[in-house]
């Protein structure tokens, strides 16, 4: 049925969930995540083509009234959104994405919320993957159409393609078709819905996608012109270990694909329990979409290949997949080494320690976990490093089969450990992966009373406070940075209540970066970080009240409660005002229930030592029967 698809349309569609509730079919919509950005992308090379955008130019020339609080900002073109090399620091503003709600608040204050702050690197300096540039590239393409941008892409995106299954939240808000979302224990929630548009907001059906994905195979001019796709698909990685980013596109190149003379175009997306893949072989005329409810954009990556593998097998191109090789390892490491013992921060926020253990091996502690804390790395005579499994001290190890590889690097002044990694995902399509993976953290020094104060913050949990009622992000559960000398997390400590990240990273490493300030008021000890979130101490939450009746409501403030003895174990029964929500965490931060749970039953549960949120507008309350 796959290959018949293929072979007639050139286009292959899959929607995947697990069985349950759910009857999916070729028009099933999902939100598509960053998949989001190849639409916008579009627009804007659509607007360019009529002359009415110039891609080299400053996007305060479209937007006046976009600025930071880095004049740098001015350099920004419209080209580096779309190439993630802005400096923008990544992921911006309230309210962004909500469970079966809408609200235009993200889209209307994104503005305000970039204007308070800074760049993480000058302006096309290099491509560091960035949510905001695409949300930013949305406005420009409002701006210069003159449209709202849900209406620009119902009108000359869908409706040339037919596209009847494609939309945003503005006209596709629980559309009969939309699926559930679900959780990979198999529980499902109400849809996803993000005002966060040109990044990640699209939904769309499998169908759509890869009939979209179909317009930028050779020759088909029906949205943009050749030239224009060319553009979008040249590689704008300037040096090893760089991503493989196009014009949107998250890999241009692939090398077990480019080695057989076929150029894949991969775009993936994933919001919170949604995930989705576009992969396209523009030359050989295959589209390729997988969409999913739970699972991962990697796991709907290697999908996509598989099938993609399958069609090209029928055009007579027939893959030879590369196969990771082990690695001839030393017995020492050159002293040379030495000098990069020390502190070095990764993606997460986390932070690691670096030390070569006699000279004999590499070792990486990841200060910020408690299981696999420690990995540790032989020297080989490519003077690089390879991962082993087990303990190298007790001569009980084996080269990791997926051979990641370290590789010590410098690149403005600044040392990186950067990573060629075979992930099992790239068995299928581009081998090695490269990435820049740690970044080292200069030593900061800071006076006592300052590292004292991160110090009692240290590994405690911070909650959202003040995301809408409907904010998908409080089922995250807490937020920890973990304090060492001088940082918090891979944040540098300025003083007492403020520390700044240290990242200047390209690639995925440096994205979404947060810069803090800790703040006090009657309800306790919050901090803020740069992208306007503010987050409430678990050390400030109050005991829930076993003889609690009412919990007053107040709008974008979380009334967060810890779980005491006198409350544990017992249930609840309670009494919701419309637009109001409540959550229950455990004490290890697992979601066990919340109102927003389809078929989650009236019956709360109060687990010892966990948490639970009360979320609502000002002038309600929920009400507590039993």
């Amino acid at each position: 049925m796959i290959r018949k698809m293929m072979l007639a349309a050139a286009v292959c569609a899959v929607l995947l969930t697990a069985a349950g509730r759910m009857q999916v079919s070729a028009q099933s919509v999902y939100t598509i995540g960053s998949v989001s950005k190849m639409y916008v992308t579009t627009a804007a090379m659509q607007l360019a083509e009529q002359g009415k955008l110039d891609l080299d130019a400053p996007v305060q020339d479209y937007l006046p009234e976009f600025e930071t609080a880095d004049p740098r900002c001015k350099d920004i073109t419209v080209r580096m959104l779309m190439n993630h090399s802005s400096g923008l620091m990544g992921t911006s503003g309230i309210g962004s994405i909500l469970l079966d709600d809408r609200s235009a608040q993200f889209h209307d204050t994104f503005l305000d919320c970039l204007r308070q702050q800074r760049l993480k690197a000058d302006p096309g300096a290099y491509s560091c993957y960035c949510n905001d540039g695409f949300t930013l590239l949305e406005q420009v393409v409002e701006r210069v159409s003159g449209m709202d941008f849900s209406d620009y892409l119902a009108e000359n995106i869908c409706k040339p393609l037919g596209l009847t299954a494609t939309g945003t939240l503005w006209n596709q808000f629980r559309t009969p078709d939309r699926v559930d979302v679900q959780l990979t224990n198999g529980v499902y929630f109400a849809p996803e819905y993000l005002d966060e548009i040109g990044s990640g907001g699209l939904l769309a059906s499998a169908e759509d996608v890869s009939r979209f994905g179909a317009q930028f195979f050779t020759g088909n001019e029906t949205l943009l012109s050749d030239a224009s796709k060319r553009e979008m698909r040249k590689n704008q990685a300037k040096g090893e270990f760089e991503d493989q980013y196009g014009l949107g596109w998250d890999f241009v190149s692939f090398a077990d694909y480019d080695a057989q003379g076929v150029q894949l175009l991969s775009k993936g997306g994933s919001v919170l329990h949604e995930h989705a893949e576009l992969l396209v072989a523009p030359d050989q005329n295959i589209s390729v979409s997988v969409l999913s409810s739970t699972g991962s954009s990697m796991m709907n990556l290697m999908m996509a290949q598989a099938l993609m593998d399958i069609a090209l097998e029928e055009q007579g191109i027939t893959l030879t997949h590369s196969t990771p090789q082990q690695k001839t390892t030393l017995s020492a490491v050159p002293e040379s080494y030495r000098q990069y013992e020390g502190l070095y921060g990764t993606g997460g926020e986390q932070v690691c320690r670096v030390t070569f253990p006699d000279m004999a091996y590499m070792q990486i502690e990841n200060l910020c976990v408690t299981r696999g804390r420690i990995t540790q790395y032989l020297y080989t005579d490519e003077d690089c490093f390879v991962r082993m499994e087990g303990s190298v001290t007790s001569g009980y190890s084996r080269q990791d089969p997926k051979q990641q590889l370290l590789y010590f690097r410098q690149r403005g002044g600044r040392d990186y450990i950067c990573e060629d990694s075979y992930e099992l995902v790239r068995q299928i399509g581009a081998g090695y992966m490269a990435q820049y993976a740690l970044q080292r953290l200069e030593a900061n020094p800071v006076d006592a009373a300052a590292q004292q104060a991160w110090d009692a913050r240290s590994d405690v949990r911070y909650y959202i406070y003040n995301e809408p009622a409907s904010g998908a992000l409080y089922l995250d559960g807490g937020r920890r940075l973990h304090v060492t000398e001088g940082y918090a997390g891979n944040a540098k400590i300025l003083d007492a209540d403020r520390a700044v990240s240290a990242m200047d990273c390209p690639g995925s490493t440096g994205r979404d970066l947060h810069d803090y300030t800790a703040f006090r008021n009657a309800e306790g000890e919050f901090l803020q970080d740069s992208n306007g979130t503010v987050l409430l101490s678990e050390n400030s939450m109050p005991v829930l009240p076993a003889d609690l009746s009412e919990v007053p409501l107040r709008t974008q403030q979380a009334a967060w409660y810890i779980i005491g003895q006198d409350t544990a174990n017992r249930s609840l029964t309670l009494s919701l005002p419309e637009g109001a929500a409540v959550h229950v965490f455990d004490r290890y931060d697992n979601l066990i229930w919340s109102s927003k749970m389809l078929s989650c039953g009236d019956a709360v549960p109060l687990p010892a030592e966990g948490k639970i949120v009360f979320l609502g507008m000002t002038g309600s309350s929920v009400t507590i029967t039993s």
